[in-house]
């Protein structure tokens, strides 16, 4: 997909609208298709760094409004073919990128959180995921608030970073 730059900003643009609408917390019981479209989009353009930056900041930010939902197993339809190493290779494939190793942690966080499935997936990952995570703690992530991140996600998924 990548170096088409008409659809690559189309991909962007309509990722950072739809990331918007999100984060002003207007969802509605289509969140699983929001979160298996996103999760599409992240694994066709996974090398567009301004799109995975998008893609993972959506990504966390649906699963965290999920994971504040009281029926979000019995009404959401959430996706559970989700393959979530797909984090892993994101935060591997941009180390430089601060923004995107924050985004990546609370997405762990959030899917952790919002799906008991999905926190399985995730803890079966542990042994790639979790250097990923120490990375971003102590290299990656420069923000000294958002260094929290990664322990955060960590917690989520009940694993020490230590």
């Amino acid at each position: 997909n990548g170096g088409n730059d008409e659809w690559t900003d189309a991909t962007e643009s309509s990722l950072d609208a739809l990331f918007r609408i999100v984060k002003q917390g207007k969802t509605n019981d289509k969140m699983g298709v929001m979160i298996q479209t996103v999760y599409n989009a992240l694994q066709a353009w996974q090398e567009e760094e301004a799109i995975v930056e998008v893609a993972v900041a959506c990504w966390g930010t649906l699963a965290h409004q999920v994971a504040t939902r009281d029926d979000k197993d019995e009404s959401l339809d959430l996706p559970s073919s989700l393959d979530l190493s797909l984090l892993v290779t994101i935060m591997e494939s941009f180390p430089d990128e601060s923004t995107i190793q924050e985004q990546a942690c609370l997405a762990v966080e959030g899917l952790a959180l919002a799906h008991t499935p999905w926190k399985t997936a995730l803890q079966a990952l542990e042994s790639t995921l979790k250097p990923q995570l120490q990375a971003a703690q102590n290299e990656r992530i420069s923000n000294e608030r958002n260094k929290a991140y990664p322990g955060r996600a960590a917690q989520a998924l009940d694993i020490s970073l230590s």
